[in-house]
Order: C-alpha cells, then structure tokens, then sequence
C-alpha cells in the first residue's frame, strides 16, 4: 500500500490565501494600536509630571516648574527638547539652575517616535505655586493646551487642557471646537 502524505497544492494554496487574508486585516489594526498606545503614553507622561510637579508645590510650599528639557543631569529647558523636567524653583526662573539650590524632582523622556506637539497659549514652561494654581514667572495665570499629533493627523491627536486652577486634562482632538490642527 502507498500512502502519501503531505499537502496537496490546492489545500496549500487555500492556506496562504486565507493567511493573507487575515495579515491584511490584522496588520492595519495593529499598527494603529501601536500608535495609539504611543499617543496614550506621551500624554499620561507629561500629565503625571504636571500632577508631581503640582503636588510637590503644594507639599513643599515653593514654585515647581515642569518644562520641556533636554534630557541630563542639568536639563536645560528647550522648545526642542524631547524630555520633560520637574524641578523645584528656588530662584523663580524658568529655568532649572542647581547652583542656585533649585532641585531637580524629574527628568525624563516624554516624546518618542513620530509624535509631535503644539502648545496653544502655554509658554515652553509650567510653574505651580504654594496653592496648587498656575502662575507664570513675574505674575499672571497660565492656562492653554498643548495638542499631541502623529501621522493620523487630528484622527488620533490629544489635547492636553490645562486650566489656571493647575488641575491637567487630556481630551480628544474634537472635543475642542477651534483647536490647532495637525499635519499630516
């Protein structure tokens, strides 16, 4: 008796068409999930440094400022930079200075990948008083947003409000009438 085993083509032929179907399906899908998940973790990044950095304020009863810093021992803040810092400000600047006693609580990576940001209304800093409240250096609340795009455009972008009570929020892109809009 000869028995054959194996697949005949037919039968392998059906089998990488219906594995092509499923991989034009589900690649999409997960590339989008990928992106997702980067945008959620920008966005919870720069929201617990806002939350820290307004704690500690009220905690230590002095001004801490978050900025957008390069990353280093001595973060310098930076329009550019792809990290945030958090640092106690002795001396009321916007700027973290460790021989003028401020203390750095914070400094890390927030932005990676494609995902970039526009700030509507907020300077490249963030600074919290004794009360828990914004206050810009020399006076004067601080309120706006900073809006989070990738490659999807306003599809996927966050807006990160903040109001001059110092309490952050993250929203989606078009709950914002009016908002900056992303590239694409």
């Amino acid at each position: 008796m000869n028995t054959q085993r194996g697949f005949t083509l037919v039968e392998l032929l059906y089998s990488v068409g219906i594995a092509a179907l499923v991989l034009g399906v589900g690649v999409p899908s997960f590339i989008d999930q990928v992106r997702s998940s980067r945008m959620n973790a920008a966005t919870n990044t720069l929201l617990s440094a806002l939350y820290v950095g307004r704690s500690e304020a009220v905690k230590q009863r002095r001004r801490v400022t978050v900025c957008r810093s390069t990353i280093s021992d001595a973060p310098a803040c930076s329009s550019e930079g792809t990290g945030y810092a958090v640092f106690v400000n002795v001396d009321d600047d916007s700027s973290f200075d460790a021989g003028a006693g401020d203390v750095l609580l914070r400094n890390d990576v927030w932005l990676r990948g494609t995902i970039t940001t526009i700030a509507d209304g907020l300077p490249i800093y963030v600074s919290y008083v004794s009360s828990g409240f914004t206050r810009a250096i020399g006076g004067g609340a601080q309120s706006g947003d900073i809006i989070f795009c990738d490659e999807r455009g306003n599809t996927g972008a966050r807006i990160l409000r903040l109001p001059a009570t110092g309490r952050p929020q993250i929203v989606a892109h078009d709950e914002v009438p009016g908002a900056p809009t992303c590239a694409t």
